[in-house]
């Protein structure tokens, strides 16, 4: 992000856009917490399937309210963002990015939910891995093509960044179907 610009435009939107959409990241990652815990409760209780229904209804519910909040900043962006500065260009960059974060927090929060999910029932492996190889993939090498070969800049890093979230989703949500983790219990009753 700092080699985008030499003015530091690019990095100031990401920054602008990173704390509107921190409301809508603590959501997600308050319902992965507190799925997280319930998972560890029914695990232990060996309640699988209210496992897989809690986990379902987190991630949904997650889903829904980021997408209200990511919608509502998106919409609302022009004039959140004039509170902190008059720069048209800058107000221009940070909507972008706030209409980027709408697929991102998509991502987020169900990455969020099932990885904390798996985590929390001793498949902690799993998305430690996933998470550096697609992170590596897609958020730097997404980035690197996005942002700075194509010329996308900040809007080209969000993208990447939104890829490596939705992707990071998928594998997470497909790992906690499989049913794998009911076999990684830490605690023998």
């Amino acid at each position: 992000m700092n080699q985008m610009d030499v003015d530091g435009m690019n990095v100031t939107a990401r920054s602008y856009a990173v704390q509107i959409a921190n409301f809508s990241y603590c959501v997600g990652a308050a319902l992965a917490q507190a799925n997280a815990i319930m998972t560890g409760w029914r695990i232990g209780a060996k309640e699988f399937e209210e496992c897989n229904r809690g986990t379902r209804k987190a991630a949904i519910y997650g889903i829904i309210t980021a997408t209200c909040f990511s919608v509502t900043f998106a919409f609302a962006g022009h004039f959140i963002v004039h509170i902190f500065t008059d720069d048209t260009q800058m107000i221009n960059l940070v909507v972008k990015l706030l209409i980027v974060d709408i697929f991102l927090e998509f991502g987020r929060v169900t990455n969020l939910v099932y990885g904390q999910a798996l985590k929390t029932s001793g498949d902690a492996l799993f998305p430690v891995i996933l998470g550096a190889i697609f992170m590596y993939l897609f958020a730097v090498g997404g980035t690197y093509f996005l942002g700075i070969h194509m010329g996308l800049l900040a809007v080209g890093a969000y993208i990447a960044m939104a890829g490596d979230e939705c992707a990071r989703a998928v594998g997470m949500v497909l790992r906690w179907k499989s049913g794998k983790w009911k076999s990684k219990g830490l605690v023998e009753v």
